[in-house]
């Protein structure tokens, strides 16, 4: 049944994927170019936009390279999408703190949210960045992750966003399938 329903998820994914890039992209180059250039915002909301396009691209390249055993060149993709992946969600909360600021009850508010999210995601980079070698190839990444949940199914698109976290911190219970790899600790 594997055999069945694998390459026709993958082919679902790849078609969300160029899907949401049309769209991000379409939505950033819009915002650019049709907004106030003049503006902060204007810039933070269509670089965020195109962020996710960038996103985007790299899942749908990464969704049809499958997953590789050991280092390809699906790394730089994988490696490309960490940019985006942290990113984007701050350029997202600021555009959301900028219109709050409008409302002039919230505007005394809008530094400290911006702190309190620019903090969990400056914690999360900064655990992938520190434990880069654990998930430092994409082949790595859903071994890795079956190890930290206790060999569940594959990620999805809700829990993967705190993935390198889980995996970083599940460091010291990776176990990978024979023959073992070099990068996961014992």
């Amino acid at each position: 049944m594997d055999h069945v329903v694998q390459p026709a998820l993958a082919v679902l994914a790849i078609a969300l994927s160029v899907f949401s890039l049309i769209t991000y992209l379409w939505l950033g180059t819009t915002v650019l170019l049709m907004g106030n250039r003049r503006s902060a915002i204007t810039w933070v909301g269509g670089l965020g936009l195109l962020l996710a396009a960038l996103f985007f691209l790299c899942h749908g390249a990464m969704v049809g390279a499958g997953f590789p055993i050991g280092p390809s060149p699906t790394d730089f993709w994988w490696h490309l999408s960490w940019v985006p992946g942290f990113a984007a969600p701050i350029f997202w909360a600021a555009i959301g703190l900028h219109y709050v600021g409008l409302a002039q009850a919230w505007s005394r508010f809008r530094l400290p949210l911006l702190a309190a999210v620019a903090v969990p995601g400056a914690v999360a980079a900064l655990l992938a960045l520190l434990n880069w070698r654990v998930i430092g190839t994409y082949g790595d990444w859903p071994r890795c992750w079956r190890s930290s949940t206790g060999g569940s199914s594959a990620p999805t698109a809700t829990s993967s966003a705190c993935s390198a976290p889980r995996c970083a911190c599940a460091r010291q219970r990776c176990r990978w399938p024979a023959p073992p790899h070099p990068r996961c600790p014992r």
